[in-house]
């Protein structure tokens, strides 16, 4: 036996359509809220993104601007630096060479020259230096000078010449000693006096090895 309905067919059909709405709707209102939250999370890190990227801009533009006005304050330095051999490779033949040159040109006796091994050492930025550069070496070899003089003025030309020489050159001691029996022939054109000399040759490796470079690390 039949049961009558108590809502025709089509009055079914609307209250079934209307309860899909029903629960249909706020499935879509709760994915746009979960869609919308999502976007303003993506929005928010790509903001701070960008506000990193702009600050890491701005402190590098910073940097260069400070970098800029070392360099145009020192250039002059540096270029003078440079142009007295202070920057550059110690060559011992080149200075072997001129030490025989200078020696012709004072008329000096022979000169005994030996050169100890050359050290490298990293020099320390300040720390107070919020920009430090690239690391820089010293380099230095210590000179041992040894020749016969007639007289002492000879060892001060000498000096004078070497230390009028490129390059950074530091007179660590001389001494000078009276050659045995020198008192009674004074007056000779001999050598008379026998000077020793100590140098210190300085100068600054700009691209020092990665070993001596890892030392500031």
């Amino acid at each position: 036996m039949k049961m009558p309905l108590p809502l025709a067919k089509k009055d079914l059909l609307l209250l079934k359509n209307a309860a899909m709405v029903f629960v249909v709707l706020p499935t879509i209102a709760m994915v746009m809220v979960f869609g919308a939250r999502s976007l303003q999370q993506s929005a928010t890190e790509d903001l701070d993104t960008a506000r990193m990227g702009f600050e890491q801009a701005t402190t590098a533009l910073t940097q260069i601007a400070e970098e800029e006005q070392t360099i145009g304050r020192f250039i002059d330095r540096y270029l003078q630096m440079e142009a007295d051999g202070v920057v550059s490779p110690l060559d011992r033949l080149q200075f072997l060479e001129r030490v025989r040159r200078i020696r012709e040109s004072l008329q000096l006796y022979t000169i005994d020259v030996s050169m100890g091994e050359e050290t490298s050492l990293l020099v320390p930025y300040p720390p107070d230096n919020s920009l430090p550069g690239e690391p820089v070496a010293l380099n230095q070899t210590t000179i041992d000078l040894q020749l016969p003089l007639l007289h002492e003025g000879d060892l001060l030309r000498l000096l004078d010449e070497l230390l009028s020489m490129p390059g950074l050159f530091q007179p660590s001691e001389c001494l000078l000693e009276m050659s045995a029996g020198a008192e009674d022939r004074l007056t000779q054109l001999r050598e008379n006096l026998t000077a020793h000399c100590k140098l210190h040759w300085y100068s600054f490796d700009l691209a020092p090895p990665p070993e001596i470079a890892q030392e500031g690390v």
